[in-house]
């Protein structure tokens, strides 16, 4: 069965009864040439043998543990079985980063016969590696089940894919305890997994356990599913069951939520703390079912109602389009959401004890925090929010219907998809895989492939292939396909007698006849021709040429990345061959975007109505140039983007003349392109970046939608240029979670800009600081037409008040606060509202900081008409992105 399948025609609505727990898809995958079996090892896996010194083994082998030198095989297989260990599993990622382990899903268990409190599996800093298809079972004994835990290597760019953690007396999966010397493990993508019957099922214990996308997952029987105290995430399209205190905290660093279901809760949220006040929170298209029949009928606990959702000390929070079925009783006062907690709250991660309390509502612990609501449903005899101080409330009505999840939606895919039959480019086709020649090896298996169709793969495993001629994606349904960061594909610059078309050429390029789909999976890419992309995707035949790709799994590269970046290296991650060399003129790579290495991008030009693009989790830049019309859909990954249209911007000045012929023939071509352009998206679920001149570029009124935009030691985050293709003007909307940079570069800059701009909850600062220029937190430096609108919505401005300036447009602000350092005594009767005390990590004694709310542009008008349509329209423009997730990747029916 093809991937097509999986995303065009699974139903994610059917009836599931919450006691039923979940089950993960069986994967019947079949071996690739260069797995190594544990069962080669010795492994039996037949649930009464101890195998974890034959899994151990091939652990060892594969990845250089304890001094024994690694093989180039970099994935560890397990069969069908049942494994059990005794003692904790070493993954020694330092050593050999990129290995993976894979199993069958539900028929792959490992079982813990081992000490009390034991942990299962301990990874020591892997970094882009991949586990999947395995049940990590502690048979009630067994504390942790994945533990990543480095004291030396910074871990990124990992992969955990249906997988199940159950039967746990801790956590299912935990990051960085020790504290100290432990470097960071982030940017890590959490999809298709089960957390049953576990204390914690996802636990991001230490700061800068960051970027973790938790996508289609289910939680089950937890205390609190997903405990984030200082780390942060964005969970989209999960169901949490049943969680006895709550099924999210969120702590101090900005965080997400978004197509959500919860039944039979506790609490649905829990958020805030100390240095928590820097953390916006987005919860959006949330169901919240509280416990039925219960003596308070609702969210409670044996002593007192809860709210669904419960907030101490923190950032804005922006709550739209959530529903709260079964409210508590009406005699007892607790609506949904109280707006100030204080928890009181311990732990001791060693020795697995927590002790939980919580206090009631306290003025001082409110702070001028904000909170913005949209489109929320509550029946109930109180209001919403508790207090009232700073609430914001939008009530105009949505002009997008709202997604159709509610009690029982479930979201993991219920069946894996597979490749009946696989060519193996080094086995079937004599490929050396050694740095050397190997185009006509590469050709003919992936030609074998194409033509075999029904989802073949053409298969290459570790290796270093070389290739001096573009790789023709003809035909459809079929994938090529490596090993993941240990093959390394590289186009050479092309030798003009031995291929004279090649000049320029890209790696691979997508066939504009054949309809289709085609997936490129699990490359290193590596670019060595000046002005030639690693994918070209160029205009199909015909408009409605139906055409998919799918890109899982891809590193762009200007040359082989052998380790990835020392952790001390991160602030300059493009030095470290990331994403090719930085642009010796940062304007230049602006305004010329072949300057920002098209050699290490992937290119969209003029693409169709019937042109769809799925990034699975990607790490390379994308030029987008005309492709309004076609559909792509990030879920996770970075690299710079650039969205143009400089064809439909020139067309746009021959629309005039239909004013005077409409019926002309050029006319009605033009007005069907303008018809095609607005039925197209470019949207991204998680983006995060650093080590670019700008992060996203957009010009000619072209649109682009983020659920979460994280950039950090970056030169300048977002450019809007001019031109206004074929439309009014374009629509960017931005839910950030982080946005820096390093000196006083405008972290925003608008030139010419036409159309609407809005960039909502976000921590923004500037990381360094001129000692000569005022420090801002925000530099906005516009020029925008006249009827053009720029938004700042629930943003946390750290350490310095924002410096805006704008000129032609309007400027809107809603529910902003100022909330990392101290406060001028100049200006902080003009900024605050309310003032408390918090720690922050500068030099200043923290009780000399303060935080406070930004007076909103039109304060004295909370329903002010002009910045409440333009804060509706961000919205309406997340809510298709929604759409598209659920339609895309969930198989949901268009509604």
């Amino acid at each position: 069965m093809f991937m097509m399948i999986l995303l065009l025609f699974i139903s994610c609505t059917t009836s599931v009864a919450v006691t039923v727990p979940g089950t993960l898809p069986s994967m019947n995958i079949v071996p690739r040439s260069d797995w190594l079996s544990v069962k080669l090892m010795g492994a039996k896996g037949d649930g009464k043998t101890d195998d974890t010194a034959a899994i151990q083994k091939a652990l060892n082998l594969m990845s250089g543990c304890q001094g024994i030198p690694s093989l180039l095989n970099v994935t560890a297989y397990f069969p069908p079985g049942s494994y059990i260990i005794s003692q904790t599993l070493q993954l020694c990622g330092q050593a050999q980063p990129g290995f993976n382990l894979i199993g069958h899903g539900a028929s792959t268990q490992l079982l813990w016969s081992g000490a009390l409190n034991g942990t299962m599996m301990h990874d020591n800093g892997t970094t882009y590696g991949s586990v999947k298809g395995i049940v990590f079972d502690g048979q009630g004994k067994a504390g942790i089940g994945l533990e990543h835990n480095s004291h030396s290597h910074y871990g990124t760019m990992m992969y955990h894919n249906n997988l199940a953690f159950q039967n746990l007396l801790f956590a299912g999966m935990i990051t960085d305890v020790g504290g100290g010397t432990v470097m960071a493990t982030a940017e890590v993508y959490v999809r298709n997994c089960i957390f049953s019957t576990v204390r914690y099922g996802l636990y991001l214990h230490d700061y800068n356990d960051y970027d973790y996308a938790v996508d289609g997952c289910l939680f089950q029987d937890t205390q609190i599913a997903i405990y984030s105290p200082h780390g942060n995430f964005d969970v989209r399209d999960t169901r949490f069951e049943r969680s006895n205190i709550s099924d999210i905290y969120f702590g101090a660093i900005a965080s997400g939520v978004h197509r959500v279901v919860s039944v039979n809760s506790t609490m649905f949220a829990i958020g805030g703390g100390w240095c928590a006040a820097s953390s916006p929170m987005i919860i959006e298209d949330v169901r919240v079912y509280g416990l039925k029949g219960s003596a308070y009928g609702g969210w409670w606990d044996r002593f007192a109602p809860l709210p669904a959702i419960g907030l101490a000390f923190r950032g804005p929070l922006t709550l739209v389009d959530s529903s709260f079925t079964n409210t508590p009783d009406p005699e007892l006062p607790t609506p949904p959401l109280v707006a100030s907690w204080t928890p009181l709250f311990s732990y001791n991660v060693s020795g697995h004890d927590d002790v939980y309390g919580w206090q009631p509502y306290n003025e001082t612990y409110f702070w001028g925090r904000t909170i913005i609501l949209a489109n929320n449903n509550y029946t109930g005899p109180h209001t919403a929010v508790f207090p009232q101080d700073n609430v914001i409330t939008n009530d105009m009505p949505s002009t997008t219907t709202v997604t159709p999840i509610d009690q029982n939606t479930n979201f993991l895919l219920p069946w894996w998809p597979t490749s009946p039959k696989i060519f193996d480019v080094k086995k079937d086709f004599k490929a050396n895989g050694t740095g050397h020649n190997d185009t006509d090896a590469i050709l003919a298996c992936v030609a074998a492939a194409a033509t075999a169709g029904d989802g073949a793969t053409c298969y290459f495993p570790p290796g270093q292939y070389v290739t001096y001629a573009t790789i023709p994606l003809q035909g459809g349904n079929f994938s090529v396909e490596g090993a993941g960061f240990k093959t390394m594909l590289t186009k050479m610059a092309a030798n003009t007698t031995m291929f004279p078309d090649e000049k320029n050429a890209s790696m691979f390029e997508m066939s504009n006849t054949n309809a289709g789909q085609v997936e490129i999976k699990q490359f290193q890419l590596i670019g060595k021709e000046p002005g030639s992309p690693l994918i070209y995707m160029g205009p199909p035949k015909t408009p409605s040429l139906k055409r998919f790709l799918l890109l899982e799994y891809i590193l762009g590269r200007e040359s082989p990345m052998s380790v990835p970046c020392p952790d001390t290296e991160k602030k300059n991650i493009r030095g470290c061959g990331a994403w090719g060399k930085r642009c010796s003129d940062p304007s230049g790579c602006v305004d010329t975007p072949q300057d920002r290495s098209l050699r290490t991008a992937v290119v969209f030009e003029e693409l169709g109505e019937g042109d769809t693009i799925i990034a699975d989790i990607v790490e390379v830049g994308m030029y987008f140039k005309d492709c309004a019309a076609a559909t792509y859909l990030m879920n996770m990954g970075s690299g710079y983007r650039v969205i143009e249209a400089p064809k439909a911007t020139a067309m746009k000045k021959e629309l005039t003349k239909c004013e005077i012929s409409p019926s002309s023939e050029l006319c009605n071509t033009l007005q069907s392109l303008v018809l095609s352009q607005s039925a197209g998206f470019i949207g991204e679920l998680m983006h995060f970046d650093s080590g670019n001149a700008f992060d996203l570029t957009v010009r000619d009124g072209q649109n682009y939608a983020s659920g979460y935009f994280y950039t950090e030691s970056t030169e300048r985050v977002v450019h809007l240029g001019p031109g206004s293709g074929l439309g009014e003007g374009g629509m960017v909307t931005m839910v950030g979670t982080k946005g820096s940079t390093f000196g006083d570069e405008d972290l925003i800059v608008v030139d010419s800009w036409t159309g609407n701009f809005s960039y909502l909850k976000s921590l923004v600062q500037i990381q360094g600081k001129s000692t000569t220029n005022p420090p801002m937190s925000l530099n906005l430096n516009a020029q925008t037409a006249p009827t053009s609108n720029i938004l700042l919505s629930g943003l946390a401005f750290g350490e310095d008040p924002p410096g805006l300036s704008i000129n032609g447009g309007q400027l809107h602000t809603l529910g902003n606060t100022l909330s990392y350092g101290d406060i001028p005594p100049t200006t902080s009767t003009a900024w605050c509202l309310k003032s408390g005390h918090y720690y922050n990590r500068s030099t200043i004694p923290y009780t000399q900081s303060q935080t406070c709310t930004i007076p909103d542009s039109s304060s004295k008008d909370k329903t002010d008409t002009t910045r409440m349509q333009v804060f509706r329209a961000a919205l309406d423009h997340l809510r298709q992105l929604g759409r598209y997730d659920l339609v895309l990747n969930y198989g949901f029916k268009q509604w």
